[in-house]
C-alpha cells in the first residue's frame, strides 16, 4: 500500500528486547527498511510499558521471555491502554495454548525465531497498512461527522428563519387588512354621500381605489393561506380525491357562470391518504389553473387521474391549455414567479408554491411537463419511499 509522506512521518514503533545486541540489530534493520518510522527501545517489559505509557507508539515489536515483566503481560497491559495498538510478537513457541493466549490479548502478528528479515518486514508492513486504513477511515468519519454537524446547524438555522418568516408573513398580512378595510369603508362613504355631486372622473378614481383594495385584500388572503400551509397540523385520513375534484369542477362552472365548453375527465376511485383540507387546497389550485389557462380553447379538456410507476401512485392534472416553455419548469413552484405566457391571466404567483408545500408536507414530490401552446401536466406523489424511482429528474 502506498503511504503518503504525511502518514509515514507520523508513525512510531517501540522495540522491546532484553538482549542488547539483538535489540540493536532489530532497530538497525527496521530503520533501514522503514526510515520514516520513529523508533523507541526498551530492555524489558516493565520499561517497555513505562515508555509506551509516555509515547503511545503505533506499533509494538516485543520479545516474550524477559526479566521483570514478560512480553505477553506487557502486551496485555498496553492493550488496556490502547486497544488499537498493533503488536508483533517475536517468539520461538508454537504450542496451541500459547497461540490462544496471544489471540486473547489481541496480538496482531507474530514472527518465529530465528527471525527471517522478510517475515519481520512483512509483519511490520501489514501493521503499517492497517494503521493507514484506520487513519483514512477515521479522517473520513470525522469529516462526515463535522459535515453532518454543520448541516444540522444550518438546517436548524434555516428552520428558525423560515419559522420567523412564516410568523412575519402571517402577522403582517393579518394586520394589513385593518387599514384596507378603513380605505374601502371611506370609498363606500364617498360614493354614498357624495356620489351625486361627483363627476365621472372622480367616480372612476374611487372605483380604482376600491378595485385596488379588493386586489390587495385577495393577495393578503392568498399570503395568509400560504403561510398557514406549514403552520397547520396534518390530520391524516382516507380522502376521496375524485369527489373533491368533481365538487371543484362544479364550483368553477357555477362561480364563473361560464358558457365555456369544458370537458372534465376525472378517474374514478382516486383514494389517497392525507390531510383532506390541504389536499382540497392542492386540487383547487391545480384544477383552477387548468380552468384558467384553457380559457382560450374552443373545447377545453381537463383531466385528473392516477398512474403507477415502480409501485408508486402518481397523480396528475392534465390540460390542453396554453402550456409553458419546459426550460422554465424549475421556476414554476417559486413564490411570486409567473411565466411569460401568463400575461393576460389573473393570478398572484402563489398557487403552485402552495401546492408544492402541501405535497412536501405529505412526503411527496411534484413536477411538471408541458410545451408552449400544447398544454401542461402536473404530477405529484403523496408518500415517502420510492418516489425518487418513480419521479423523473428528481
Amino acid at each position: 500500500m502506498y503511504m503518503s509522506s504525511e502518514t509515514q512521518g507520523s508513525l512510531s514503533l517501540l522495540c522491546v528486547e532484553d538482549e542488547k545486541d539483538a535489540r540493536k540489530l532489530l532497530l538497525s534493520m527496521i530503520e533501514t527498511k522503514f526510515p520514516f518510522v520513529k523508533l523507541f527501545e526498551a530492555e524489558n517489559g516493565k520499561e517497555g510499558f513505562e515508555i509506551y505509557s509516555q509515547q503511545t507508539t503505533d506499533i509494538l515489536v516485543t520479545d516474550i521471555s524477559m526479566p521483570e515483566m514478560d512480553g505477553l503481560e506487557m502486551s496485555r497491559k498496553i492493550k488496556l491502554l490502547n486497544p488499537n495498538v498493533m503488536i508483533i510478537i517475536l517468539t520461538g513457541r508454537t504450542d496451541t495454548q500459547y497461540l490462544i493466549d496471544c489471540i486473547d490479548i489481541g496480538i496482531n502478528q507474530y514472527v518465529l525465531k530465528p527471525i527471517v528479515n522478510k517475515l519481520l518486514f512483512d509483519a511490520i508492513q501489514k501493521c503499517i497498512d492497517s494503521i493507514s486504513i484506520n487513519r483514512i477511515v477515521k479522517e473520513q468519519n470525522d469529516f462526515i461527522a463535522a459535515l453532518n454537524a454543520s448541516l444540522m446547524t444550518r438546517t436548524e438555522e434555516l428552520e428558525a428563519l423560515n419559522s420567523e418568516l412564516e410568523t412575519f408573513n402571517y402577522t403582517v398580512s393579518h394586520d394589513l387588512r385593518t387599514p384596507l378595510s378603513v380605505i374601502n369603508g371611506y370609498c363606500q362613504v364617498l360614493t354614498e354621500l357624495c356620489g351625486a355631486s361627483l363627476d365621472a372622473t372622480c367616480r372612476a378614481y374611487i372605483d380604482e381605489i376600491a378595485n385596488g383594495v379588493k386586489t390587495m385584500n385577495e393577495l393578503i388572503g392568498t399570503l395568509l393561506n400560504f403561510s398557514q400551509v406549514n403552520r397547520s397540523e396534518l390530520k391524516m385520513s382516507r380522502v376521496d380525491l375524485g369527489n373533491i375534484a368533481a365538487d371543484i369542477s362544479k364550483n368553477l362552472k357555477i362561480l364563473e357562470l361560464s358558457e365555456r365548453n369544458v370537458d372534465f375527465r376525472i378517474m374514478p376511485g382516486l383514494i389517497a391518504e392525507g390531510d383532506k383540507t390541504l389536499l382540497k387546497v392542492l386540487l383547487e389550485n391545480l384544477l383552477g389553473n387548468s380552468w384558467k389557462y384553457t380559457r382560450t380553447k374552443e373545447k377545453a379538456i381537463i383531466e385528473f387521474g392516477r398512474k403507477e410507476a415502480n409501485g408508486m401512485d402518481i397523480y396528475f392534472v392534465r390540460d390542453n391549455g396554453v402550456g409553458f416553455d419546459p426550460k422554465y419548469s424549475d421556476r414554476m413552484f417559486a413564490p411570486f414567479q409567473r411565466l411569460e405566457n401568463c400575461e393576460g391571466f389573473e393570478g398572484t404567483g402563489i398557487g403552485l408554491a402552495t401546492v408544492q408545500r402541501i405535497v412536501h408536507r405529505h412526503g411527496g414530490k411534484i413536477w411538471a411537463e408541458g410545451e408552449a401552446g400544447s398544454g401542461a401536466t402536473f404530477y405529484f406523489t403523496l408518500q415517502e419511499g420510492n418516489c425518487l424511482k418513480a419521479c423523473p429528474d428528481l
